[in-house]
């Protein structure tokens, strides 16, 4: 396998897969410390938390209170337009843009 430049020395694929399913498990685990009921969500709800949780770290993810508490009451249109008033939504780009659709296309507008 071939091998790639990582900080301070370099990994091979095999390598870079075993981190990624660490990092991606730990994001997992997160999510549903965060949002227990994470395995009742719909498939676009869990990809959309696992995804933040990943990119920002559980810690960063529980500061979105108006986000969070509209996830766990089920409204998921509301969470994804609470998106939009964040540094996130303006530092990701289109990641933030294709979150806050999945989550629009989970639930309806309640305000």
């Amino acid at each position: 396998m071939a091998s790639h430049s990582y900080a301070s020395g370099s990994m091979n694929g095999q390598q870079i897969e075993k981190l990624f399913k660490y990092t991606l498990n730990e994001a997992i685990e997160g999510a549903v410390r965060l949002f227990p009921d994470l395995p009742k969500y719909s498939y676009n709800v869990k990809k959309v938390l696992v995804d933040m949780v990943f990119n920002m770290g559980v810690d960063q993810v529980g500061e979105f209170k108006t986000f969070g508490k509209a996830i766990r009451e089920g409204r998921y249109w509301d969470a994804g337009h609470s998106l939009r008033d964040t540094l996130y939504y303006q530092q990701v780009g289109r990641r933030a843009v294709r979150n806050e659709f999945l989550l629009k296309g989970a639930g309806k507008k309640t305000n």
